[in-house]
C-alpha cells in the first residue's frame, strides 16, 4: 500500500511537472513572439528614420539653393542701386507715379513748343514771329520763376532724363517684388522644416520606448527560463526523495522474510 502511494505521488508530481513545463513552454514561446514582433516594428521604424534624414537632407539642400538664389538676387539689387546712386540717382525718392507725371509734363511742354514753332516755320509774317517770341520768353521766364521757388528734389526730378530712369526703377521693383516671392517661400519651407525636426523628436522617443520595452521582455524572458529551471529541479529533488523510501521499505521487508 504505501507503494502504491509512494507511486501515485511520484505520478502526480511527474504530472505537475510535466504541466508546469508545458506553460514554461508556451511563456517562452509568447516571448519570442513578441520580441519577432517588437524587432519588425523595430525595422520599420529604422526604415521611416533613413526615409526622413534622406528627406530632410533633401530640404536642406533645396534650402541652400534658396538662400544662395536669395544672396545672389540681393547683391544683383544693391549693385543696381549703387549703379544709380553713382549717376546722380537716388531710387528711394522716385515712384512709378511721380515718372509718369514728369513725362506727361514734358511732354506737354514739347507740344506747345512744336505748335509755336510751327507758324514760324510757315513765315505767315514779321507779326506771328514777335508774338511767338513773345510767347516763348514768357513760358521760359515762368519756368525760371517755378525752378527759383521750387524745392531741390523737385528740380533734381525735371533734369532726369525718364526714358533712362523709367525702365531701370521697373527692372528694380520687379527685383524688389521676386526677392519678396522667394523670401516667403524660405519662411514656408523654415516652418516645414521645423515641423519635420517635431516629426523626428518624436520617432526618436518612440523608439527609445520600443527599445525599452524590448529590454523588459528580455528580462521576462530569463526570469521565465529561469522560473523553468527551478521548478524543474526542485520537482525532480522532490521526486527522489519520495523515491528512496520506497526502495528501503523493499530492502527492509526482503530481509525480514
Amino acid at each position: 500500500m504505501e507503494k502504491e502511494a509512494a507511486e501515485e505521488s511520484a505520478l502526480g508530481l511527474q504530472g505537475e511537472l510535466e504541466a508546469e513545463r508545458a506553460s514554461a513552454e508556451t511563456a517562452a514561446s509568447e516571448a519570442m513572439l513578441m520580441i519577432e514582433r517588437l524587432q519588425r516594428e523595430k525595422a520599420a521604424a529604422q526604415m521611416e528614420a533613413r526615409q526622413f534624414r534622406r528627406y530632410a537632407e533633401g530640404r536642406a539642400d533645396h534650402e541652400r539653393e534658396v538662400q544662395e538664389e536669395l544672396a545672389s538676387l540681393s547683391d544683383l539689387a544693391a549693385s543696381y542701386h549703387s549703379r544709380l546712386q553713382s549717376h546722380g540717382i537716388d531710387p528711394d525718392t522716385f515712384s512709378d507715379e511721380e515718372d509718369e507725371e514728369l513725362y506727361e509734363e514734358q511732354r506737354g511742354h514739347a507740344d506747345q513748343i512744336d505748335d509755336l514753332v510751327a507758324p514760324e516755320a510757315e513765315g505767315d509774317g514779321a507779326d506771328l514771329l514777335v508774338s511767338a517770341g513773345m510767347e516763348v520768353k514768357a513760358m521760359v521766364e515762368e519756368e525760371e520763376q517755378e525752378q527759383s521757388t521750387a524745392p531741390v528734389e523737385k528740380e533734381f526730378e525735371y533734369t532726369v532724363d525718364v526714358r533712362c530712369a523709367s525702365p531701370t526703377m521697373a527692372a528694380v521693383a520687379v527685383v524688389g517684388e521676386y526677392v519678396g516671392d522667394v523670401a516667403g517661400n524660405a519662411g514656408g519651407l523654415y516652418a516645414r522644416v521645423e515641423a519635420l525636426e517635431a516629426d523626428r523628436a518624436a520617432m526618436h522617443r518612440e523608439i527609445a520606448a520600443l527599445r525599452a520595452e524590448r529590454a523588459q521582455l528580455v528580462m521576462a524572458r530569463e526570469m521565465a527560463r529561469r522560473l523553468c529551471w527551478e521548478v524543474v529541479s526542485e520537482r525532480k529533488s522532490i521526486v527522489k526523495k519520495a523515491v528512496v523510501p520506497v526502495k528501503r521499505f523493499s530492502a527492509l521487508g526482503i530481509c525480514k522474510v
